[in-house]
């Protein structure tokens, strides 16, 4: 998981896990964070959409 996508940590860790199966997240915020914590015994790629889904359910406007 990282930050922003394009950044330092994520081109390293594209370049570390490219080929390896793995699964790189951009865009965190903590409750992504907090949803890994809770779920961390699933399978990857279900791991990676639950958290993604979180991520995107808490970004809120408020006036």
């Amino acid at each position: 998981m990282t930050d922003v996508q394009g950044s330092s940590s994520f081109n390293l860790c594209k370049s570390a896990c490219s080929g390896s199966g793995h699964v790189i997240i951009s865009g965190l915020n903590m409750p992504m964070l907090i949803k890994l914590a809770k779920i961390r015994n699933r399978r990857l790629q279900e791991a990676a959409r639950i958290v993604a889904d979180s991520g995107r359910k808490h970004i809120n406007i408020v006036d």
